[in-house]
C-alpha cells in the first residue's frame, strides 16, 4: 500500500508554521493568493533569520501576528462592500485613509436617514471590535519583532542576556 498524504487537497505547509496555518488557510478562502502569503514570508525569513528552535517559534509567533492584521483589513473592507466581492455600490459608505481613517458617503447621503439606512446593521460595534483585534495583534507582533531582531544580532545567547538581566538574575 502506497503512503498517501493526509493534507492532499489542502495547503501544504513545510516544517513551520503551526501559529501560522489557520490563519493562512482562511486568508487563501478570501482571495489571497498563497504565493503571495510565501513570498513576502520568505523575505521576512530573509530579513530576520532566525536560528534555532527558540527563534523559528518566535517568527511563527510573529507571522500569524501580521496574517492576522492582514486578515482584520479584508473583513473591515468587507464590513462595507458586503460578502461579494464585486464593485462598491456608490450609495455605500467607504472607509478613506487619511490622516485618521475617514467613513466618508457621497454626496446625496447627506441627510442622517439616508446615511443610516445604507449602513450595515451595528456597523459601529463591528469596527469597534476590529480596532481591538487589530491593536491586539499589533502590540504582540511588535512584541515578537523586536525579540526577533535581538536574536538576529546576537542568537540566543543574546536572549538569555538580556531576559537574565531584566530579570535581576546576573547581577
Amino acid at each position: 500500500m502506497a503512503n498517501v498524504r493526509s493534507d492532499k487537497g489542502q495547503t501544504h505547509f513545510s516544517r513551520h508554521g503551526l501559529l501560522s496555518r489557520d490563519v493562512e488557510r482562511a486568508l487563501v478562502r478570501l482571495g489571497e493568493p498563497i504565493k503571495n502569503i510565501r513570498r513576502w514570508q520568505r523575505k521576512f525569513r530573509m530579513v530576520l533569520k532566525p536560528h534555532g528552535d527558540v527563534a523559528e517559534l518566535l517568527f511563527d509567533k510573529w507571522w500569524s501576528c501580521y496574517l492576522r492584521q492582514l486578515l482584520i483589513a479584508k473583513l473591515e473592507s468587507g464590513i462595507f462592500t458586503g460578502a461579494d466581492a464585486g464593485p462598491v455600490s456608490p450609495q455605500l459608505p467607504v472607509l478613506e485613509e487619511r490622516t485618521q481613517p475617514t467613513l466618508v458617503c457621497s454626496p446625496q447621503d447627506e441627510s442622517d436617514e439616508n446615511f443610516r439606512r445604507h449602513l450595515p446593521d451595528n456597523v459601529f460595534q463591528r469596527l469597534a471590535l476590529i480596532q481591538r483585534y487589530d491593536s491586539h495583534y499589533s502590540r504582540e507582533g511588535n512584541r515578537m519583532f523586536a525579540l526577533l531582531l535581538l536574536m538576529r544580532e546576537g542568537g540566543e545567547d543574546m536572549l538569555v542576556k538580556i531576559f537574565g538581566a531584566t530579570l535581576g538574575v546576573f547581577k
